[in-house]
């Protein structure tokens, strides 16, 4: 008699994590495609009342202006991913050069860390808001204010995490017998730093849709982030007692762009970072 194995818990979370993850982005990257395939109206057609709530027409409901929201959420949130993971990648990038550099020199660590603490003296929701009113809420721009926002968190996070690796011995005899440090940095320290790379582009790319969301929720109605999730949410405030997934839905969007990534990120360090 066969036995079929029962997944175990740990399987069955991670999957669902992945699946909804999976859905959402999506949703977000391929929503109008989807939209088409639904047959829902036009995103930007007035169809009935505002914040009329969920029906067979509109199965959640209309926005302020009577417009469709399930063809609203599927108009495309491109701009929360894309632009977030390069930008992620992006920080990375520079955090890990930057924490390399500062880990073979002493003074240029010195150099490093002062101008790293200037930037994260200033509070981040200021420098978005002079981002968004200077760009008009454009995800491009504040995706790269994100970048030098995140940039000083991964050279610290990179310097921490190369510090043993710089002091182990194979490391020290690689130097001692002639190696250089370009020779040194490709043979034995980023393959040490592999696990911790993944684990910063991660949580940067967390960090730059948190960011970019908050951005676009600060940003209302107005700019180029009308369509997005967090432009939605701000909108639908108002109409919250009349239609609840005015917000619900845009707000579920966004705790499964970030929430899961998060979660998975989690299990995959296991909860070392």
């Amino acid at each position: 008699m066969i036995h079929l194995r029962r997944p175990s818990l740990h399987t069955v979370t991670t999957s669902a994590l992945w699946l909804l993850w999976i859905l959402t982005l999506i949703a977000a990257i391929a929503g109008p495609t989807v939209a088409t395939l639904l047959g829902t109206p036009d995103p930007s057609q007035t169809m009935t009342r505002s914040f009329d709530p969920p029906s067979t027409l509109h199965p959640l409901g209309t926005d302020r202006l009577g417009r469709d929201l399930l063809a609203r959420m599927l108009s495309g949130n491109i701009g929360l991913v894309i632009p977030p993971a390069i930008a992620a990648v992006i920080a990375t990038a520079i955090g890990l050069l930057l924490a390399l550099v500062a880990s073979i020199s002493p003074l240029l660590r010195a150099i490093i860390r002062f101008f790293g603490d200037i930037v994260l003296v200033i509070p981040a929701m200021i420098i978005l808001l002079a981002v968004i009113t200077a760009a008009e809420g454009s995800f491009l721009a504040v995706a790269t204010a994100t970048v030098a926002l995140s940039v000083p968190l991964s050279t610290r996070y990179f310097i921490a995490a190369a510090r043993p690796i710089f002091a182990a011995d194979y490391v020290i005899r690689a130097r001692a017998t002639g190696s250089t440090w370009p020779q040194i940095i490709g043979q034995h320290i980023l393959p040490a730093l592999r696990r911790p790379i993944i684990a910063d582009i991660g949580i940067r790319f967390v960090t730059v849709v948190f960011l970019t969301a908050t951005a676009a929720f600060l940003a209302g109605t107005s700019g180029a982030q009308e369509n997005s999730w967090a432009a939605m949410v701000s909108s639908g405030l108002n109409g919250v007692d009349l239609n609840p997934w005015a917000v619900i839905a845009p707000v579920v969007a966004i705790i499964a762009l970030t929430a899961c990534p998060a979660l998975l990120l989690e299990q995959h360090t296991g909860g070392r970072r």
